[in-house]
């Protein structure tokens, strides 16, 4: 499949009322689902989530950097 320079957008179409959002909407519903999550992910051994999927925030990436150069593992 070829893709034209054309049809690369950052976004694939503009935001419209019950659509999925691009970043993180903390609602009731996605508070829930979030904690899910990091409840599962404490079951998990030697692994280590973090940035932005992890604490299911927006974080500039600079932010994260520096958060994993920190790391003491």
């Amino acid at each position: 499949m070829q893709i034209w320079q054309d049809d690369i957008h950052d976004y694939p179409a503009a935001y419209k009322d019950g659509m999925e959002s691009y970043y993180t909407v903390n609602d009731s519903r996605i508070n829930k689902l979030a904690e899910k999550y990091r409840e599962l992910a404490l079951l998990e051994n030697n692994v280590i989530f973090g940035g932005r999927l992890a604490d299911y925030q927006y974080y500039d990436m600079d932010d994260i950097v520096e958060t994993v150069l920190n790391l003491n593992i």
